[in-house]
């Protein structure tokens, strides 16, 4: 049976307490310092913003990013694919001339 633990982290100053099933607690301290970090990076490059202004600012920005690096890893795997058909082809053909 999966068991939930509380992970409490700090965004904006303020305490939120997360649960998840079975999380790896240092991989959930990665999460929190990028997001950290992505904060930083929107809230220096405005002023004057509500801390729901900047939270959604970075989360537009961290959903740029994820579309980004989806496009790229699928652009990566056609590219695999188109290489890996042509790398085949040419072994079959040398397979076919030694025949």
């Amino acid at each position: 049976m999966d068991e939930t633990r509380p992970l409490e982290i700090y965004l904006l100053g303020q305490k939120v307490t997360l649960r998840a099933y079975d999380a790896d607690p240092e991989k959930a301290k990665e999460v929190v310092h990028f997001v950290t970090e992505k904060l930083k990076e929107v809230e220096q490059k405005t002023q004057n913003l509500l801390s729901y202004q900047l939270v959604l600012l970075a989360l537009l920005d961290l959903a740029e990013e994820y579309l980004n690096a989806k496009q790229r890893a699928v652009n990566w795997q056609k590219m695999l694919l188109q290489s890996s058909q042509q790398l085949l082809e040419w072994i079959e053909l040398k397979i076919e001339n030694e025949a």
